[in-house]
């Protein structure tokens, strides 16, 4: 009898520790934390005067603006330029109400908050990885409000290569390092090319002239035209390359852009 209890105890333990290993085995594993690197998020440098919305922007499909505000900048600062574009991993973090004006959560009355100051959609985060966008090319509008009045600075454009627009721009100012506030201003014109693609007409804009100096000076750039690439692909549309017709003085050159 008590050799058939010990034999009984003997499979019910057996069994016990049976079902736990397969119960172990089972369990889903716990997910390994994201590293923000691997997947770095396109976003352009803001200007100094903003950085008490962000230090940087996200374009989004429906043209409108996500600020980033890095709670560490002070680690990247001097790695960045205003208006141009870069690579960043980060990891979103709480917002502190007592800086800037980026809250919503805390904002007051019509999207103002005390202080005066108004909120703009935004998110804080911790950089963990930086880096320049193809030899820092500048950021690209599409559609934006002034740009029938905007004047294009583009001397000579050379192609497209990849995504980006190479060009050639002429600027006043203290010395060929103040080519820093350029971007390229473009729409959609209603006409189709003859091959039947849409034409986007394209201005290379300087945005800032409040250089003390007066000094004339031209300087190779680029363009990021990624921008133009997104809309169609959040509108689902099923065209794969445009032309893209530059203002160049009182003359446009056309160049194909496939993507």
């Amino acid at each position: 009898m008590k050799k058939l209890n010990l034999s009984i105890l003997t499979i019910s333990v057996f069994s016990l520790v049976l079902v736990t290993l397969l119960f172990q085995a089972c369990r889903k594993p716990k997910p390994t934390p994201k590293d923000p690197c691997r997947n770095p998020e396109l976003v352009t440098a803001t200007e100094q005067d903003m950085y008490y919305l962000g230090h940087f922007k996200v374009g989004n499909p429906d043209n409108t603006e996500t600020y980033l505000y890095a709670n560490n900048w002070n680690e990247y600062a001097s790695r960045v330029i205003p208006g141009k574009q870069y690579r960043i991993g980060y990891k979103e973090v709480a917002c502190d109400p007592n800086k800037g004006c980026y809250d919503q959560r805390t904002g007051g009355n019509n999207g103002i908050r005390e202080g005066g100051c108004v909120v703009y959609p935004t998110k804080c985060i911790m950089i963990k990885c930086l880096e320049e966008v193809g030899g820092g090319c500048f950021e690209t509008h599409t559609d934006p409000s002034d740009f029938e009045n905007a004047y294009s600075s583009a001397t000579q454009v050379s192609g497209i290569s990849g995504n980006s627009l190479k060009a050639t721009v002429g600027f006043s100012g203290c010395g060929p390092e103040d080519a820093r506030n350029f971007k390229l201003y473009t729409t959609e014109s209603p006409q189709r090319s003859s091959r039947g693609c849409p034409i986007w007409i394209a201005k290379a804009v300087n945005t800032f002239s409040g250089y003390t100096c007066e000094a004339y000076f031209t300087k190779n750039v680029c363009f990021d035209l990624t921008p133009i690439k997104n809309r169609y692909q959040y509108l689902n549309r099923h065209e794969k390359e445009v032309i893209i017709r530059m203002v160049v003085g009182e003359e446009t050159k056309e160049f194909l852009y496939t993507f």
